[in-house]
């Protein structure tokens, strides 16, 4: 849907449909609120009912993703959605830091420039929206996944509770931090690995960072094949090409 080569880029990338830019921050920018929260912030705009249990979303049936959403960060009774609404707001500060903006239970998520409205995410645009997040931030190949579990009754009538999604964020954070280290995981490794300054390798942006580290992976694995075969190893499973589009379906 994005030109991969804007996503390569860094560029920032025009939400034409909200007449808005979405910016793609650097590791750096994203260090400023920490991995945890942007990933899940980046989780909670990205909602979807599919998540639920099928219990949970027979009572949501007649509610679109983007009510529910709106609902949840409109809630002002819950203590417990204070702390993951504000995650909502960091990542949305660092996506959108050209704008100030206004969640309006009438309209939806409002943008500002010097006090005049130049855009909006709403009802009819807000399942577009999401892709471009899936896209930008490859949250169909890095790790999703956050359990959520509101309180106060508004709340917990429109969402029951957020479901992990997958296991692989809970193992990466390993059984004894709460704190995510994912990304800062991969810029440590290619920093060393491809013997590029650690500083430089966090000026990427998290698509840039997974495309090196994917093609690093393919690449390691490449030249330690070579090295065994000629020592004498046999049997090892073939390297795939290191150079193919990694991106293939």
């Amino acid at each position: 849907m994005i030109n991969r080569l804007v996503l390569m880029t860094g560029n920032d990338i025009p939400f034409r449909e909200g007449n808005i830019v979405i910016h793609s921050p650097t590791l750096k920018e994203i260090g400023v609120i920490g991995e945890d929260t942007f990933l899940m912030g980046c989780q909670l705009l990205n909602f979807s009912k599919d998540i639920l249990s099928e219990k949970d979303k027979s009572h949501l049936s007649n509610k679109s993703n983007f009510e529910i959403f709106m609902s949840m960060m409109s809630d002002t009774q819950s203590i417990e959605l204070l702390e993951q609404k504000q995650k909502v707001f960091a990542t949305l500060f660092l996506l959108f830091p050209n704008y100030t903006f206004k969640f309006i239970p009438t309209k939806g998520i409002v943008f500002y420039q010097e006090e005049n409205q130049c855009g909006e995410i709403n009802e009819s645009n807000y399942e577009l929206f999401k892709k471009y997040i899936v896209e930008i931030f490859c949250l169909s190949k890095a790790t999703e996944g956050s359990s959520y579990n509101p309180a106060g009754e508004k709340a917990r009538q429109l969402a029951e509770k957020f479901k992990k999604r997958h296991q692989k964020l809970a193992e990466l954070k390993g059984n004894n931090s709460n704190e995510i280290a994912i990304f800062s995981r991969y810029a440590s490794i290619l920093s060393i690995g491809m013997k590029i300054p650690l500083q430089e390798v966090l000026q990427n942006t998290i698509y840039q960072l997974l495309d090196l580290y994917n093609r690093f992976e393919l690449k390691e694995y490449t030249d330690y094949y070579l090295r065994a075969c000629l020592a004498g190893a046999k049997g090892m499973k073939e390297p795939e090409d290191w150079m193919k589009d990694i991106y293939e379906n």
